[in-house]
């Protein structure tokens, strides 16, 4: 996978930690400029107003990032189920797009429910 971690012009560098930050340096003084809180971004959820469950964070994080090719936005993904759009500037959350959406085996067999679909002699249509 390619990403590229340094604004297009060279004066920027954004790196993740597990702890769920996104953290732009200045590459030239070496100095910390800014930080976009992503936690909430990675653990998802219906409802932004709803407290996380710090126990679902271990694992949860994004293991990749690239600016756009204008330099104002970050895209960033990994190990979570989201890849999120940040306006730079503003640390702003632009758009979360989900890229999986797991079921449970349970449900997966709630949906299924073979009885109905399958006879002893294969599939009823």
């Amino acid at each position: 996978m390619y990403w590229q971690p340094f604004r297009p012009d060279g004066n920027e560098l954004t790196t993740s930690s597990l702890d769920g930050h996104l953290q732009i340096w200045d590459p030239a003084s070496g100095t910390c400029i800014g930080t976009i809180e992503a936690r909430k971004d990675i653990l998802g959820g219906a409802s932004f107003s709803q407290p996380k469950d710090p126990k679902k964070m271990p694992g949860k994080a994004f293991t990749a990032v690239c600016y756009s090719t204008d330099g104002t936005c970050l895209i960033a993904g990994g190990n979570c189920n989201y890849i999120c759009i940040y306006q730079i500037s503003q640390r702003l959350l632009l758009k979360r797009y989900v890229v999986s959406s797991n079921i449970d085996f349970a449900g997966v067999k709630e949906q299924l429910n073979f009885k109905l679909e399958f006879s002893e002699a294969g599939p009823l249509n």
